[in-house]
């Protein structure tokens, strides 16, 4: 018998053809969004460039040490109704946190 090992799929911030700088500059993008004090639901993000914000979201707290409130929501969707989506922004010391990280970022490009 043969054994077959599967080949690891790429998540949402990677493809055959992404390399790293692609994610780390949508990273800090939306990092930039929501030091700005911005709320963003998936249907936000995605006008942004972002098409997996939860996992972006999950990303930024381990990157940063930086912790995302977030509440369900409900937005109209293209049908006339309605669809319960996460919202996610940042306050407090997690926003003061992620204004210094953009700015200390910013002092290097």
């Amino acid at each position: 018998m043969i054994k077959q090992i599967a080949t690891p799929q790429p998540n949402c911030h990677q493809s055959a053809h992404t390399d790293q700088s692609k994610t780390i500059g949508k990273l800090d993008s939306m990092l930039r969004h929501f030091a700005h004090g911005k709320r963003l639901n998936r249907f936000e993000a995605e006008r942004l460039g972002d098409h997996c914000l939860h996992t972006t979201i999950s990303d930024l707290q381990i990157r940063h040490l930086i912790r995302f409130n977030r509440t369900w929501v409900k937005v109209p969707n293209r049908f006339g109704s309605k669809t319960r989506v996460m919202s996610y922004w940042l306050d407090g010391e997690d926003l003061a946190r992620a204004n210094q990280i953009i700015s200390v970022g910013g002092q290097h490009k």
